[in-house]
């Protein structure tokens, strides 16, 4: 198994043991996306959205503690295991819906610059690039 792949699997059974809320936020998603059901958020689903956004976070820095700082495996393997995962196998979190959280979503705005990192809880909304990532991890 290559270190993408263990990577990969670290973060995709990491997440997944938030399956419940994940369901949950999926869930709110789907029904704020559906028109017909003219559906906007509720404060418990952006308590929900945040609790995912904060556990999923710390899975991350878990992740490259284990394999970047602890077992030296290469940076550009847990990018490219970090793409797979959150680009490929989540319609949550990292979503261009995010993009105008300051003009549509200000209520979660607000709950994330009470986190501890909002800077990191909201890229985990709006997304990230490798070099942001990177410079966030190593610190």
């Amino acid at each position: 198994m290559s270190n993408i792949d263990k990577i990969e699997n670290y973060l995709i059974s990491s997440m997944y043991e938030h399956g419940d809320l994940y369901a949950e936020c999926l869930n709110a998603r789907c029904k704020y996306t559906d028109i017909s059901k003219n559906y906007f958020y509720t404060n418990e689903d952006y308590d929900n959205f945040l609790m995912l956004a904060s556990a999923w976070s710390a899975i991350i820095r878990r992740a490259w503690r284990i394999f970047i700082t602890d077992a030296n495996c290469e940076p550009f393997e847990f990018w490219n295991a970090f793409i797979k995962v959150f680009t490929f196998n989540q319609r949550v979190l990292m979503l261009d819906q995010w993009n105008d959280m300051n003009k549509y979503h200000k209520k979660l705005k607000e709950k994330i610059n009470k986190t501890s990192n909002p800077k990191f809880i909201e890229k985990m909304f709006t997304g990230m690039d490798w070099k942001w990532l990177l410079e966030e991890l190593k610190n």
